[in-house]
């Protein structure tokens, strides 16, 4: 296990943070840092106990003594468990910033958080494919997304084949779906085994930069 100490939060009266992490790059903790340290300066300390969204995750303040923590859901199991981690934030953050890169839209990235709902078809988990639809946010609590499988055969349109579900859960069901979680309102992006995604936004396909994380993804 690796431990990552900020230095420089005190400055802003907060606590500093020690981090701990296994399988996460440490350039990608320390963008985790960054929005911490932001946080701070902006909108004043945190304090264990307080929540911070990091991506799409949810991570929570934890009392280490001398310093603070963060946890973050397992990923792993539904109902959420609790980890003493940033490995899951890191990851994921850096897949959602790398597949928004590869289409030019890093500065256009909206975060919906993972407990955040989604309308899913009731056939993705055995689908060879699925679509993914990003329109306005019905509420405060809806992330805008529709993800249904690539059967045209099956009625979107009833309700009897739709479910609400949180994008935690969609996460663990359809891991697949994390890169793309991010991407704006008016994006449709169209998932298959073994081949490239495509991605729209409002309509207009979108290509992959050469060599991009979404264009070297899925070579043979």
């Amino acid at each position: 296990m690796s431990n990552f100490i900020t230095r420089d939060l005190s400055s802003y009266g907060n606590r500093e943070f020690s981090l701990h992490y296994e399988s996460a790059l440490t350039i990608d903790v320390e963008i985790i840092v960054n929005i911490l340290r932001t946080r701070v300066s902006t909108s004043g300390p945190l304090t264990p106990g307080d929540s911070i969204q990091i991506g799409c995750s949810l991570c929570r303040v934890i009392d280490r003594g001398d310093y603070l923590g963060l946890e973050e859901p397992s990923f792993q199991s539904d109902p959420m468990q609790w980890v003493d981690s940033v490995d899951a934030t890191a990851r994921h953050l850096s897949l959602q910033r790398a597949a928004a890169e590869s289409c030019n839209l890093e500065d256009d990235l909206s975060f919906p958080a993972i407990t955040h709902t989604a309308f899913v078809c009731s056939s993705i988990d055995s689908a060879d494919g699925i679509f993914m639809d990003r329109v306005k946010p019905l509420s405060d609590t809806d992330s805008g997304w529709f993800v249904a499988c690539s059967d045209q055969n099956h009625d979107h349109d009833s309700s009897e084949n739709l479910q609400k579900s949180s994008l935690y859960e969609l996460s663990l069901r359809k891991p697949g779906v994390i890169p793309f979680l991010g991407f704006p309102v008016g994006t449709t992006a169209m998932l298959k085994r073994a081949e490239r995604p495509r991605v729209l936004l409002h309509g207009s396909m979108l290509r992959p930069e050469q060599n991009s994380f979404l264009d070297r993804a899925y070579e043979e």
